[in-house]
């Protein structure tokens, strides 16, 4: 016999709302644990495991994408992505330094950087001791040698002059030997010739005062330096280093020129 109430001709007013919501459920139960399996669980919901109960629980929060699940933007894949090793850095048989992976600096390199920054340091030592001097009208014409030689008066054109070409000089004097310092210690060959520059410019310290004259001597004592064998061996492990030898092919070879016999 049917529990159905409206088979019973039971009017819907009368009708119990719990056992229609009861039987609603009913129906709806097989569906939902058929699709079950294939609806991913939202963020924080608990879903009954279909075998290994709450060891398989554990193990789906401990793993939430395995292989073939979707994990971000994309689906996991179900092999292990194979990678290449990190390529190794040809050295061409020179030896490097393990820390910096360079040719090991050499006492005369290191050398070479002292006397090459002493003689930029003169340089602008003196030009600030002419600064200071300049500032004070009354010791205008004793601040500098070229000052004291020509005698400008404070403040006219030519003392304004005088001041710009000083200014502009002492950018060589302190820059010549400070990029031929850093070009040698990073290896390029033509730091010889960049202190030759600065040993050049380096006498322009006459017009200044004694203080900036102390820059001649050390810049000397670098361009020595710079054609010892500790630097020149520098820079041939650098150019070694950056671009090697290339083998010259043998000649006397025979060469064919054509089509291959196998082809005609």
């Amino acid at each position: 016999m049917s529990s159905d109430p409206s088979a019973q001709g039971v009017p819907p007013s009368e009708q119990d709302p719990a056992s229609g919501a009861r039987r609603v459920g009913e129906a709806r139960a097989p569906l939902d644990e058929s699709t079950r399996p294939n609806r991913r669980a939202l963020p924080g919901e608990v879903t009954p495991a279909t075998g290994g109960g709450a060891e398989a629980q554990v193990a789906s929060a401990a793993d939430p994408a395995g292989p073939g699940e979707w994990q971000g933007i994309g689906q996991a894949p179900a092999h292990r992505v194979e990678t290449l090793p990190p390529l190794e850095e040809m050295h061409h048989g020179v030896p490097v330094s393990p820390r910096t992976g360079e040719p090991r600096r050499t006492g005369p390199l290191v050398a070479l950087q002292c006397f090459l920054y002493a003689a930029a340091t003169a340089s602008g030592l003196g030009y600030a001791l002419y600064w200071w001097r300049a500032m004070h009208v009354e010791n205008f014409d004793r601040s500098a040698w070229i000052i004291g030689l020509l005698d400008p008066r404070p403040g006219s054109a030519g003392s304004i002059v005088l001041v710009i070409v000083l200014a502009l000089l002492v950018i060589v004097m302190v820059g010549a030997p400070s990029v031929a310092a850093y070009q040698a210690w990073t290896g390029e060959r033509f730091a010889q010739k960049l202190a030759l520059v600065a040993l050049g410019v380096a006498f322009l310290g006459a017009l200044l005062n004694p203080l900036a004259c102390a820059a001649v001597p050390l810049a000397a004592a670098g361009v020595a330096l710079s054609r010892t064998s500790g630097v020149t061996s520098y820079f041939d492990a650098w150019e070694a280093l950056r671009a090697p030898v290339r083998e010259t092919e043998t000649a006397g070879r025979n060469v064919f020129y054509g089509r291959l016999p196998r082809f005609q």
